[in-house]
């Protein structure tokens, strides 16, 4: 609707009913592609690549639907939305397999070309599957790192997927505007990424200092961690203890060249609006995060970086 659109817009809609609004949404697609799996027995022969290729294509847009919904879905369920398209994917090679023309061969190498049909159809199957799957190691990867400074440049980042792993006691810098960020068993580090014109995935973190600017922030199995973000629409946090947030300091401390290049909107921040997972009251505070309300003790990157 306008009205939750208008909430997603300002950061205000609640976590549960993000939930809810999600599965509504899957049951409609689940119960499309289950009418259209229940027409199979009905399609004329000359018909069936035509109707294996549409049903698999209404397959393919869950796994993607899935997929784009994995940053706002707590763990259990985002498997639970998995299960579901891998039973949706079982279904539909079950009528692929009772529909599709079987090809007549001869007696050599039949065997060998009977196998092939099946290989195909796991090809496809896994293709769908592992769409479904948030990945943590795509793209530009940095990893392994104990005691450096790293400094990854625009020009291998921009409209890119990032993921960071591994480190300890290190500091990053991630210029330019990747769409992505993917950042997982990070200790004692000072890390600065932004603007990420999409999502910024961290989990596994702790007693590490972030500075970041993002559409979307999802944050897991952290503790101990202050975060100074810029935030369009809200954090999202599962399974962390003790983690702060504060306003990113300085947007002008980015270029408007790459403002314009990240497509965020810089007037738009909802840094104090963080969903808690673990934390569904409407009425009490979540007791795993709190507010930076004082000023942050930096005033450049410089700075927050030797913080």
């Amino acid at each position: 609707s306008k009205a939750r659109e208008a909430e997603v817009e300002k950061g205000e809609e609640r976590t549960n009913d993000v939930v809810t609004d999600f599965y509504k949404d899957l049951q409609e697609q689940v119960n499309v592609l289950e009418e259209s799996l229940g027409k199979a027995k009905d399609i004329d022969k000359q018909d069936v690549p035509a109707y294996l290729d549409e049903t698999h294509r209404k397959l393919t847009q869950l796994g993607k639907y899935v997929t784009d919904s994995v940053m706002f879905l707590p763990s259990y369920d985002v498997q639970k939305a998995q299960d579901i398209v891998k039973e949706m994917t079982s279904k539909f090679h079950d009528v692929q397999s009772l529909i599709e023309p079987k090809k007549k061969f001869g007696f050599k190498g039949s065997r060998q070309k009977k196998l092939a049909p099946t290989d195909t159809k796991t090809k496809q199957e896994q293709s769908v599957i592992v769409s479904a799957k948030p990945s943590l190691d795509v793209g530009v990867s940095l990893r392994n790192k104990s005691n450096e400074r790293h400094e990854l440049k625009a020009e291998s980042t921009d409209h890119g997927d990032i993921t960071l792993a591994d480190l300890d006691n290190c500091k990053i810098i991630v210029h330019g505007t990747p769409s992505t960020v993917h950042m997982s068993n990070i200790k004692n580090c000072v890390i600065v990424a932004g603007p990420v014109s999409s999502s910024i995935f961290i989990e596994n973190c702790i007693q590490t200092k972030f500075l970041l600017s993002s559409q979307q922030l999802r944050i897991h199995n952290t503790v101990e961690t202050d975060f100074y973000i810029h935030v369009t629409s809200k954090a999202i946090i599962e399974d962390c203890k003790q983690v702060r947030f504060g306003e990113y300091p300085d947007l002008n401390w980015i270029s408007e060249e790459t403002w314009k290049k990240s497509k965020l909107l810089k007037s738009v921040n909802n840094w104090a609006l963080v969903g808690d997972f673990n934390w569904l009251a409407a009425d009490k505070p979540s007791p795993n995060w709190t507010k930076i309300d004082t000023n942050p003790p930096f005033k450049s990157v410089d700075e927050f970086l030797g913080s």
